[in-house]
């Protein structure tokens, strides 16, 4: 076995890993040796346990009591506060971008721009609002699972669009952490897949397909006018695939 096959293989430190780079947990770092884009097959798990965790928030808050709104509120306010509003903060970017820019280095240079546009501000509002309102049309323990699989799936696509797709700048976030090998793409796209299913049975499957089609526009639209990814694409692909998610999810899984 060659040393990059061994370096290419996927391992336990590889979620560890793929929290830290994902959320604000406070995670040691003991890494010598960072296996970048290698880690994405992981980003599936990250997301089952933060939608997980999300759902888990808004289950306990109903029992409670707490009007619905709230709960609604609460469980899309700890995804954006674990995070870092990371994604978030990717679709503003990609939506001014691709809003105001004529051409490939007039989007990025838009897109590398701190502040936030009106194609930003709109893009976060309307992406918010969807994620809440599939939240607020869940019930009982389905929240959990289907926040789980949402979370799982959105994730997983990051990483077929970021394998999908070559780097749209050198000197990028995305062409700074690497492109990944096929087999962590794929293996991210089949946890995304098997636990969409087994959380909602074979419905999930559905919900993928469903998941998907943002995803590909996403990916079309960034091939065609940056002909290439970014972070921030990678950012607003898990946005708009998580907020179609979850309200596919109330559609078919009721």
């Amino acid at each position: 076995m060659t040393d990059q096959t061994e370096k290419n293989r996927p391992g336990p430190s590889d979620i560890l890993a793929a929290f830290r780079f994902l959320t604000r947990l406070p995670l040691p770092d003991n890494d010598e040796t960072p296996r970048g884009a290698h880690i994405i097959w992981a980003f599936p798990i990250v997301g089952l346990v933060l939608g997980a965790a999300a759902g888990l928030l808004a289950w306990l808050l109903l029992w409670l009591g707490v009007p619905r709104l709230g709960v609604g509120v609460a469980a899309i306010g700890f995804l954006v506060v674990i995070t870092g509003a990371l994604h978030e903060d990717g679709l503003a970017d990609c939506a001014d971008g691709f809003g105001g820019g004529k051409d490939k280095a007039r989007i990025l240079e838009i897109m590398r721009d701190s502040r936030i546009g009106t194609y930003g501000a709109l893009a976060l509002i309307l992406v918010v609002f969807a994620r809440l309102s599939g939240v607020l049309a869940m019930s009982g323990w389905d929240m959990v699972l289907q926040l789980a699989a949402v979370g799982a799936m959105s994730r997983a696509l990051m990483g077929g669009v970021m394998f999908a797709l070559p780097f749209a700048r050198k000197d990028g976030a995305a062409a700074s952490f690497g492109r990944p090998s096929a087999a962590s793409a794929g293996l991210g796209l089949m946890i995304g897949l098997v636990a969409a299913i087994a959380l909602t049975g074979i419905s999930g499957a559905m919900l993928v397909g469903v998941m998907a089609i943002p995803a590909l526009c996403m990916m079309m639209l960034a091939k065609s006018k940056l002909e290439g990814q970014t972070g921030d694409v990678l950012g607003a692909t898990q946005q708009l695939a998580e907020a179609v998610g979850l309200l596919a999810a109330v559609a078919l899984l009721g």
